[in-house]
């Protein structure tokens, strides 16, 4: 499914597919868009250009304020990214760029003291904000990107840690696609996890590996784990509860484990 992550209006800057875009250049991108989260069988790492959408709306710097808002609101999006007429990334706005407009009297408000301690370039940026028009006048002018061939899992912890909802994706400089929260999850929802079967054997050594590889200093420690017939059992102490439930996905997520009984015990501080 092609997403459109809006932009633009008709009128001032056409639609683009990045394809378009991309022979523009001279470029190409032979990416796919079904590759698996993090590394398919083969060993395939999932990049940005596997998931992004690349049906674009681009708005440009001059189109109006009411136009991005409406092409927000009738595509579902959240941010708007802005180019130029060769398609070159020149900001964004987004719907933090609009709640504080005077249109609809949320402007901001400054008491005269608060103003004598403004300095005047900071309380004219916020009257453009405010009141400006135009997207050149609310944009972000340094907004934060992905590229195509960026690692999946990196665009993820970088849109975790700044909060960010969409971020526009470029290649030498022109935007080829979007990638959003939502692209992520559908990414999820795609996701199959596997049903094959292992023997009891390769499923406890997967779980031994697995336990090893755990990334922090858990405080739990498993005396003895079994696997039969895919049913694993877990015997030991964890120093919390949400410990003891980290174990056990552990073995849920082991291949051939189809069934945990969680044994482990929680003993506060027990080490």
């Amino acid at each position: 499914m092609t997403i459109s992550h809006a932009y633009p209006a008709e009128s001032l800057a056409p639609r683009m597919n990045a394809d378009e875009v991309l022979e523009r250049t001279g470029a190409s991108c032979s990416l796919s868009r079904r590759e698996a989260s993090v590394v398919e069988a083969g060993g395939r790492l999932s990049r940005v250009g596997d998931v992004m959408s690349t049906d674009i709306i681009c708005a440009a710097p001059h189109s109006s304020i009411r136009e991005v808002a409406v092409k927000l609101v009738g595509h579902g999006i959240s941010s708007v990214p802005v180019v130029d007429g060769t398609g070159r990334l020149v900001g964004i706005v987004s719907e933090s760029d609009l709640i504080r407009r005077v249109e609809i009297g949320t402007e901001p408000r400054h008491s005269w003291w608060r103003s004598l301690l403004s300095d005047t370039t900071t309380s004219a940026r916020a009257y453009v904000r405010s009141h400006g028009r135009q997207a050149r006048d609310v944009m972000s002018i340094s907004p934060v990107t992905a590229s195509p061939d960026e690692p999946l899992y990196e665009v993820a912890a970088r849109m975790a840690r700044k909060r960010l909802k969409c971020l526009p994706v470029l290649r030498d400089g022109l935007i080829v696609g979007v990638i959003a929260r939502r692209d992520l999850v559908r990414k999820l929802a795609e996701h199959s996890v596997s049903t094959s079967g292992a023997s009891n054997d390769a499923a406890y050594k997967a779980l031994a590996e697995g336990m090893r590889a755990l990334p922090w200093g858990l405080q739990a420690r498993v005396f003895n784990t079994d696997v039969q017939e895919g049913i694993a059992s877990l015997y030991g102490w964890a120093a919390s509860p949400i410990e003891r439930r980290a174990v056990e996905i552990v073995a849920e997520n082991t291949p051939g484990v189809v069934q945990v009984r969680n044994n482990i015990l929680f003993k506060l501080a027990y080490i």
